[in-house]
């Protein structure tokens, strides 16, 4: 492993180092006396990342220390940009401050040679948020200094809409999702259940004259006589076969506990009765000997029907499903002719065990079974591989932070409305940043500097704390019901900031995973990234302004990583 290690750190520090120089700097000065500094870099011709992955930067000038940083721009952009928060005097940070100056740095409008800034640059580093290619939605949210890697993935977002014709765009929408509800039923109807499957050959064989007639009679009719009702039947097809009632979701849950209690029970049954059991003879019940064959044949039975019932046929572990349950039904028979129940030697607690565990695995992975497939890669044969919709939420409690990163934002989001149009924009991406920020003065600052940007006067900007558990199920009612016009959809929910909050999204995404399992809602899927950084604070009571107004709330640990670096050591 060390070798491993020098080995690929050797690799990384040769084949991914490059020096480059600065093509423009800011430094911003909040009403606090806190400083920022933006940088864009010349980027690497070499140099390729995706939005969540940062860089370590390394100014000669300054010292020979690597100092990592996210990435802020656009995986397309020409530029590497960083937003670097200044700490403490005499700092790394604070000579870079220095090295800039108190005005704006524009590569080739300043005279002294020494005043160009040179940077090494290392990476990329760290986990990018995901494939989007594999997600028709995603919500994107940061807290604090994290919406830096969430900003470049809303520009990357935005990037791939600004070349598209918003006419086409939404006519291929609807195609693409047509052709995902096409493939969608084909993949369904050959991935059935094996019982499913039996009765479907069954008939076939009886009467195959007459299933290819119909099948040719329907395609004929589906084709050109009322091609609106075969689309209509096609989704409530759908739909049927990929939901699960209730009962048989509560009944996914059982089995699996079934199985542990089943196994528990073996166990000290059979072992309570061994007479030389710590030197106490202890008696076993009839009615534990019962309970013990009548839940084992219980167990085994469901968990055969669940096999040939729920399992697709086309996976190879469905068929050792059916298999395993036969022999654990042909070892219930030896031992019922045997009267071993309740007397079972070490070697046949080892096959009830076996057995049970497999039963009892096998039935956990269905119950909380992965994310169906996502068919958005595969049918984008227009090679457009771009969301339906992005929403981008920014949490913060500094409203000086919110002043100097706002305007990038607002530059973004205006340049989509001006090649599209608001009303468009406004379907295919969605901004909200809250603020709770206690300093009244920042935010009647704050609020007379964006008054007159497109984000305010649209409401995206709100002196008010985010409902998380509500944003995540509003996104998913939205989804179910446009299952009809979009019948499948799967959403990327990401974010990057303190870890407490973290955790309460997460534990949204819970409660919502769980309302979906419940009411059968499978065809929207939601995979959950976070990327955290930073330490847990404990909550105080404080305030923050909705305008005017101070109102009181918990708060400290929403995004409390607005003192911490900027650049976010999330994947380190």
């Amino acid at each position: 492993p060390l070798l491993y290690y020098l080995c690929d750190r050797a690799a990384m520090h040769i084949n991914h180092r490059y020096r480059t120089k600065a093509a423009e700097a800011t430094v911003v000065t909040s009403s606090k006396g806190t400083g920022m500094v933006i940088i864009k870099l010349h980027r690497p011709f070499l140099f390729t990342f995706e939005p969540g992955q940062y860089a370590l930067l390394k100014i000669p000038k300054i010292d020979q220390t690597w100092h990592p940083f996210s990435i802020a721009s656009g995986p397309e952009s020409v530029f590497l940009e960083f937003y670097i928060e200044v700490h403490g005097a005499e700092s790394w940070t604070d000579q870079l401050r220095a090295m800039i100056g108190t005005s704006k740095f524009l590569e080739g409008s300043l005279l002294d040679e020494h005043r160009e800034i040179h940077v090494e640059v290392k990476g990329p580093y760290g986990t990018p948020f995901g494939d989007t290619r594999e997600f028709s939605h995603s919500i994107a949210i940061g807290s604090g200094t994290g919406i830096v890697p969430i900003t470049s993935l809303l520009k990357k977002h935005i990037h791939s809409l600004v070349r598209l014709d918003p006419k086409t765009f939404f006519k291929e929408q609807n195609l693409r999702n047509k052709r995902i509800q096409r493939v969608y039923s084909t993949h369904e109807k050959k991935n059935d259940s094996l019982l499913s499957y039996f009765f479907l050959s069954l008939s076939t064989f009886r009467n195959p004259m007459g299933h290819l007639r119909k099948n040719f009679t329907s395609s004929l009719s589906g084709s050109y006589t009322n091609k609106g009702h075969m689309r209509k039947s096609l989704s409530e097809s759908i739909q049927k076969f990929t939901r699960l009632p209730i009962f048989g979701r509560i009944l996914l849950l059982i089995l699996p506990i079934l199985g542990i209690i089943m196994l528990g029970l073996t166990f000290s049954v059979n072992t309570l009765s061994d007479p030389n059991f710590n030197g106490i003879e202890i008696k076993v019940f009839a009615w534990q000997i019962t309970t013990l064959k009548v839940g084992t044949l219980t167990f085994q039975i469901l968990f055969l029907l669940v096999a040939t019932t729920v399992h697709n046929r086309a996976h190879f572990f469905t068929y050792i499903d059916v298999v395993i349950s036969f022999i654990g039904l042909f070892v219930d028979w030896y031992w019922f002719e045997r009267d071993l129940w309740g007397k079972f030697s070490a070697s046949e607690l080892v096959y009830y065990s076996l057995i049970a565990f497999y039963m009892t695995l096998r039935s956990w992975s269905t119950a909380v079974g992965a994310s169906e497939k996502s068919w958005q890669r595969y049918v984008s044969r227009d090679g457009i591989f771009t969301m339906n919709k992005l929403s981008f939420v920014w949490v913060t409690r500094s409203a000086d932070l919110v002043a100097e990163i706002v305007p990038d934002i607002v530059g973004v989001w205006d340049s989509l409305c001006g090649q599209w149009g608001e009303e468009h924009a406004r379907k295919v991406c969605d901004v909200s940043i809250y603020i709770t920020d206690t300093d009244r003065e920042a935010c009647a600052a704050l609020t007379m500097k964006i008054e007159n940007t497109s984000l305010y006067q649209v409401g995206a900007i709100k002196f008010e704390r985010p409902d998380f558990t509500q944003i995540i199920e509003d996104h998913t009612m939205e989804r179910v019901d446009n299952l009809n016009k979009s019948p499948q959809s799967n959403t990327l929910l990401v974010y990057c900031g303190s870890p407490r909050l973290s955790s309460v999204i997460s534990e949204a995404k819970i409660i919502n995973d769980m309302s979906t399992f419940l009411t059968g809602n499978r065809m929207h899927q939601i995979q959950y990234v976070s990327e955290t950084y930073g330490a847990f604070k404990k909550s105080k009571k404080t305030q923050y302004c909705d305008g005017s107004v101070c109102k009181s709330d918990k708060v400290g640990d929403t995004d409390s990583d607005d003192s911490s670096s900027l650049h976010s050591l999330h994947s380190i």
